[in-house]
Order: C-alpha cells, then structure tokens, then sequence
C-alpha cells in the first residue's frame, strides 16, 4: 500500500483528495501548513508543518515511511523576515530568492525526491475534476468570444515562460487584466471597474504558465471564483482541459456557471508537465 502525504495550504481541496486517496487504497496522512491550512481534518492521520522547516518535513516524510507526496492548496507568500527556515530551509531559501514560483517548487520536489519521496499530482488522484473540450455550459462562442479567447491564449503564452500569469481577463479585443501576484481573485475585483458595460462581456482565462509543472502547482477553479467572476461582470470562463482544476464536483461547477449566465469552455491542452 502506497503511503501519501498530502501538503495541505489552504482551502477544502487536500480533503477531498485525502477522501479520493483513501477510497482508491491509499495510506493517507496530511501535513497542513501552518498558519496556511484552514480545513477541518477530523478523521485523518494529520502532522502539522512550517511552511520553511523542510528539513523536518522530509524527516516526518521518512519517519511516515511515505511513498508519495501531493503538494495542494493556496499558500500565502509570507514576508521572509516572519519565516523562521531550519538548516535546510535556509538553505533552499537562499536559492530561491532570484527565482520564481515555479522554479522554486521543482527546487522542492527535488528536495524530496532525493530520499524517494514521488510527487504527485493532484490530478492523479481526482482525474475527474477536470474539463472536456469545448462549450460545456451556456452559449455558443460568438466571433468576438473567439477572437478574445484567442488573444489571451496568446498573450499568456508569450509571459508564461517568464513564470508570470495563469489567469487574464480580455474584452473586445482590450487586456483588462494579468493575474500577478495577487492571485485570481484579487484581479477579478479589480477588473469589475475597468469593464466597458455597454460593451460585449468580458472573457476570465484560466490557463497553466507554458513552464509550469502541474504536478507541484496546478491552477484551480472552483464555485467561490465562479461567483466573483459574475459578479464582475464575465460573460464567458475560458479554462485548459487537462491544465486545470475543479476546486468543487464537475455538477456544481456546472450550475454555478449556468446561475451566473457564464458560458464555460474546456480549452486544448497544451504541451505542460
């Protein structure tokens, strides 16, 4: 039986892969972060982590006799100065700091995988929460969907190499929107008030950088982005088949589309990890 550690940043997500995990035959134990994880995890085996002591998570790793491990939820990007790393965090950190997210989580894995330790994905666990291709919801695509769609495809094409960007907001042809930092959320807020009302909705792009690795960062969508996303006034969610993920069951995603007048589109995959 194989043993997996599932790294728990925030949200419901690493419960129901803990849930999926543990139908499927797996030997489950969750490490939620500290400070990050914010589920309930009653019924599981659980050993609490810092988000720096890396050292002491591969020792708990190999104390556990863990076979396998899923990194998954949010995880807020702390200030370095309220990290406290152990050796070996600091270590890390210190390679970490002229890179980007990416690049520092395949740090990371290797980290892990120095001691046998497989990362996972979170889709190997729930292959289910992902998309087919085409208008799964709403209305056909009209010319100016396409060509907005397109324009995205293009544009976050172009920048995620540079380990910049997974989701954009385009309307009419006009980039409204670059998800950074700050994360989807906070860029559909900000969009609401730079959207052109009298003018065709807007289209929310939600994609995996071209260099990103989905098995250490794999974007989600779920029911609470949805929302925001009709709130600010998106017509159409635009979303990789393959390259991202369903916080919430495929049905319920679904019909919150369908509630907030958003048609919803499974993109072609790309050539991502």
């Amino acid at each position: 039986m194989t043993k997996l550690a599932i790294i728990a940043g925030q949200g419901h997500i690493p419960v129901d892969i803990g849930h999926a995990a543990i139908a499927q035959g797996y030997d489950v134990i969750i490490m939620p972060l500290e400070h990050q994880a914010d589920a309930d995890y009653n019924g599981f085996k659980t050993e609490p982590i810092g988000l720096a002591n890396i050292g002491r998570t591969r020792k708990l790793l190999l104390a556990h006799k863990c076979d396998a491990m899923i990194m998954v939820g949010k995880v807020r990007r702390p200030p370095i100065a309220d990290l406290r790393p152990d050796m070996d965090g600091m270590k890390l950190l210190g390679k970490m700091l002229l890179r980007g997210d990416d690049q520092s989580l395949r740090l990371v894995a290797d980290y892990f995988a120095e001691v046998g330790v497989k990362v996972m994905a979170a889709s190997d666990i729930m292959p289910d929460r992902h998309l087919g291709l085409g208008v799964i919801t709403g209305v056909k695509l009209n010319k100016q969907y396409q060509a907005d769609i397109d324009l995205g495809c293009s544009v976050l094409d172009s920048i995620g190499s540079h380990d910049i960007g997974q989701g954009m907001v385009v309307q009419d042809g006009r980039i409204i929107a670059i998800e950074a930092a700050e994360g989807t959320d906070a860029m559909l807020l900000r969009s609401a008030d730079l959207l052109d009302k009298t003018a065709s909705k807007a289209v929310f792009l939600k994609m995996p950088k071209s260099a990103q690795d989905t098995r250490l960062d794999i974007p989600f969508i779920g029911l609470e982005t949805i929302k925001m996303a009709g709130d600010a006034g998106i017509g159409v969610i635009a979303i990789e088949a393959g390259g991202v993920m369903l916080a919430d069951p495929h049905d319920q995603v679904v019909a919150a589309c369908s509630a907030c007048d958003i048609t919803l589109v499974g993109l072609k995959p790309r050539n991502v990890r």
